[in-house]
């Protein structure tokens, strides 16, 4: 250290005696302190963003350090040096809760405050790279079209690796949907954003039926229909959170268009003073579910927050003394404490049907989730 000046471990790194992963976990035991890998992918796709966003960026990259989680009432910190009392003073003071610092190196740092902060940008570049990259393939193989329409063909890796960075993007934009739409000479690719639908990049056409297929053996769909509509839901983990994807698909003239609904359980506030409803607006809201008898209808375009009112109002109703059911098509998000009914057409379960039978079961409060024909109108009026 005197020779060379510095910390002991940046020494050793200049002098190539140690790497990176040496000196940390080094480090790591000299202070008794956890050592999280931040190049593991399962550790990167389960920080949890809304935690990680609490700190500000200039802050993150000014102590190399990054917020990934919280456990036991503690939010985990992991950072470069530790040791630094500022940092800490400072993220403390910013976040307002107890801190659990642990330690990685910078470089895995460095990594994770772009993807905390940048990670729709950095997936969309991967997107385009993967998607340009499998175009080049393509146009160089021979003129002969490959069949990529089974099973085995959307088993490939770079279909695999398109779907799940779709996903993740989506779900990191806070999108409500995804649209793959194919077109004669192309495919188009949108999602929904605060209830606009943006363009993303594209698959590659050549790509556009293998996509398909991977999303609809995910959805456990039969991947050979391809004349009829077909409905289906996976699970995926992304942030450390489940969320249910909810699939639909209908044959057009240039085949299959995909429709995922992104269902974040996790990411919806039932809490009518936050969905942002002017004041007067909030008290008329509020005055109209008070009252013993009525009908409240609510509209909107998709994803113009139908849902998030309705099962906010449920929230708010909620009470041991009252009994509440929905008919829903589907159950986007489960109530702790209401009966939720789930409309099945292919067992003639609808929407009428439920509501007949519902009223026989001495409710207080109904949701509806849709009212398409004269008979459920009747009902419910």
């Amino acid at each position: 250290q005197s020779k060379h000046g510095g910390r002991l471990g940046e020494i050793l790194l200049r002098l190539e005696k140690l790497n990176h992963e040496d000196v940390t976990n080094a480090l790591a035991e000299h202070l008794s302190m956890e050592y999280i890998r931040l190049d593991d992918t399962n550790k990167i796709n389960n920080i949890d963003m809304d935690i990680a966003r609490l700190l500000p960026e200039n802050i993150a990259k000014r102590f190399c350090l990054v917020a990934i989680n919280e456990v036991d009432g503690k939010v985990v910190v992991v950072m470069a040096d530790p040791l630094n009392v500022i940092a800490i003073d400072t993220i403390t003071l910013k976040m307002k809760r107890q801190i659990k610092p642990a330690i990685s190196s910078p470089r895995e740092i460095n990594r994770a405050i772009e993807l905390v902060y940048h990670g729709s940008d950095l997936e969309e570049e991967q997107l385009r790279s993967l998607v340009e990259g499998e175009e080049d393939s393509i146009l160089s193989e021979e003129a002969e079209e490959p069949d990529i329409s089974g099973e085995e063909d959307a088993n490939k890796a770079p279909v695999i690796r398109f779907v799940d960075l779709l996903l993740s993007q989506a779900v990191k934009s806070r999108a409500s949907d995804i649209h793959i739409e194919p077109q004669e000479k192309s495919t188009i690719v949108r999602m929904r954003i605060d209830g606009v639908l943006r363009s993303m990049v594209p698959p590659a056409k050549r790509m556009q039926a293998a996509v398909t297929a991977r999303i609809k053996i995910l959805s456990q769909m039969d991947i050979a229909e391809r004349r009829l509509p077909q409905d289906g839901r996976f699970k995926i983990k992304a942030s450390g959170r489940d969320i249910d994807v909810r699939v639909s698909v209908i044959p057009t003239i240039y085949g299959e268009k995909v429709v995922m609904r992104i269902l974040d359980a996790s990411a919806i506030d039932l809490n009518l003073d936050q969905l942002g409803f002017e004041s007067g607006s909030l008290d008329e809201f509020k005055r109209m579910l008070s009252q013993p008898h009525g009908i409240i209808i609510v509209t909107g375009p998709t994803g113009s927050g139908k849902s998030t009112t309705l099962y906010s109002a449920l929230n708010y109703l909620k009470d041991p003394t009252k009994n509440i059911t929905t008919v829903e098509n589907p159950v986007e998000y489960r109530l702790a404490g209401i009966n939720q009914i789930q409309v099945k057409p292919e067992i003639q379960l609808d929407f009428a049907k439920c509501l007949r039978a519902i009223l026989r079961q001495d409710p207080d409060i109904v949701l509806i989730g849709e009212i398409r024909d004269k008979e459920t109108v009747e009902i419910a009026i």
